[in-house]
């Protein structure tokens, strides 16, 4: 997310980092900001869940900032959608299981039913 970076400098730390919590993590394959929330806590680790892509890290609680009202859930949705496929709570995180979920999504005429809830 571009505004991000633009906002960098004057970004500052939570106050107080819970589960739930909205906040700006930087990914650390390319170091750039990004919208997140938080999941777990432990200690000064926490991970998180980059709320425009769906991938996780575990980042040091000193590194994440306060995510700007600009930039919020409210103002702009996230990018990234949680799918559940049947039987797929049960597929191991794994390149394999990977390529076969991103075959089925490749697919012409792929329908997608989206519930809230």
């Amino acid at each position: 997310m571009g505004q991000l970076a633009d906002m960098g400098d004057k970004l500052v730390p939570p106050t107080h980092v819970v589960v739930g919590s909205m906040v700006v993590a930087r990914y650390m394959e390319d170091m750039e900001l990004y919208r997140a929330r938080v999941v777990e806590v432990v200690d000064s680790k926490v991970t998180v869940i980059f709320i425009d892509y769906g991938n996780y890290q575990v980042s040091d609680s000193s590194s994440l900032y306060k995510l700007p009202i600009e930039v919020s859930e409210d103002r702009v949705a996230p990018s990234a959608v949680k799918v559940i496929m049947p039987g797929g709570e049960e597929w191991e995180d794994t390149e394999e299981n990977r390529e076969v979920v991103e075959a089925l999504l490749e697919k012409e005429n792929l329908t997608l039913n989206m519930s809230m809830g």
